[in-house]
This record gives C-alpha cells, sequence and structure tokens, in this order.
C-alpha cells in the first residue's frame, strides 16, 4: 500500500521548523512535507496577502514536489488554509484536519 503525503501548515508568525514535532509524530501515517508559508520562515513577505494567494502558494509548491494530492495537516492559520484547499482546492487535497483555526480575524 502506498503511504499518503502528508502536507503540515504552519501558524501566523511561525515557521515548517516549528511543526517538526507534529511532523514526527505524522511519519508514522505518510511522508511528510512541511512548507514555510508565503512571508514566514525566512520567505519574502508580499505586499499583499490573500488565503487565496496562500492557497496558490501551496499548490504550486506542492506541484513543484511532485504532489498531486495529499493529506493537509494546519495549525491557526495553516488550518484555516488547510480547509480552504480542501474547499476550493479539492482535487489536490485528500483530506483536511484543521488544529484550532481562526477564522475571524479580529483584535
Amino acid at each position: 500500500m502506498t503511504r499518503p503525503s502528508i502536507v503540515v501548515l504552519h501558524g501566523a508568525n511561525s515557521a515548517a521548523a516549528e511543526m517538526e514535532p507534529l511532523s514526527e509524530v505524522l511519519r508514522a501515517y505518510g511522508v511528510v512535507y512541511a512548507p514555510n508559508l508565503m512571508g514566514h520562515g525566512g520567505r519574502e513577505v508580499p505586499a499583499a496577502l490573500s488565503m487565496q494567494d496562500m492557497a496558490a502558494d501551496v499548490v504550486g509548491w506542492m506541484g513543484r514536489q511532485g504532489l498531486s494530492r495529499a493529506v493537509v495537516v494546519g495549525y491557526s492559520l495553516g488550518a484555516t488554509l488547510a480547509l480552504y484547499l480542501a474547499r476550493h482546492h479539492p482535487s489536490q487535497v485528500i483530506s483536511a484536519c484543521g488544529l484550532a483555526p481562526k477564522y475571524v480575524f479580529d483584535a
């Protein structure tokens, strides 16, 4: 049986490296990938940052990694993004899991 690809998405003001404890646990269930989101983990901060832009960036990153589909797991902002990907890019998402998603960005 082929092990699924699992994409782990970090939260705001974070980086992929901070998701390593979760990634380590998930390796028992599939091949884990953890990208740095736009404007995070040393990546340049774009002039505008929308959920749509972040989703397109993750889908493009998945393509460059050779991932046609993946289980997407996210924390906080990454959780909201995981759910957005499942809704707007269903052909790339096997399933999505959100840990503490934040939908309303208020003070």
